[in-house]
């Protein structure tokens, strides 16, 4: 029941972040066919001399004036969330790092699987997309919801209320 209702949030999210992809697309015009995924080295000057049809952005990197310049350079403005794994980088880390549903580190340093379907996690993750549209962002671009897989080939077994590698 608990991985039922994971799959319908995460299936909930994509639709919401693919209804707001095509509104905002279609509130738009002059879009030149272009995208970009911009998530380090910030630049409000180096962001300008370019537009995009649709923005990926950092947000926890994105003050007032990098969401401005990311607005009027764009058809679509998105922040960018992990919304599989959690990263020790991030505001939130400070409060979960040491969560029995937060695992072992990923092939990426500072990223760490998580039980994704966690009460806790969604809690998070809803926080987040509150936070990136209150600085300006359009929407949410959703990153490694293909999470299950992964855990997969990592040897975890997913049950209703554990995740148990190999390891302990």
């Amino acid at each position: 029941m608990v991985k039922r209702v994971a799959i319908l949030v995460v299936i909930g999210l994509l639709l919401v972040g693919s209804l707001a992809l095509y509104l905002g697309m279609q509130r738009r015009s002059g879009s030149r066919g272009l995208g970009a995924h911009y998530l380090q080295d910030l630049d409000p000057v180096k962001m300008s001399w370019h537009y995009w049809s649709t923005l990926i952005m950092e947000g926890d990197g994105a003050d007032e004036e990098l969401v401005k310049t990311g607005l009027e350079n764009s058809d679509l403005l998105l922040a960018y969330i992990n919304i599989g794994y959690a990263e020790e980088w991030r505001d939130y880390w400070v409060d979960i790092g040491d969560e029995p549903w937060v695992h072992m580190e990923t092939e990426y340093e500072g990223e760490f699987f998580v039980k994704y379907w966690r009460s806790q996690w969604y809690e998070i993750m809803r926080g987040e997309v509150q936070r990136y549209l209150s600085k300006g962002f359009e929407g949410v671009y959703l990153d490694n919801i293909d999470a299950s897989e992964a855990i997969g080939d990592f040897g975890f077994q997913m049950g209703r209320d554990r995740c148990v590698s190999g390891d302990g």
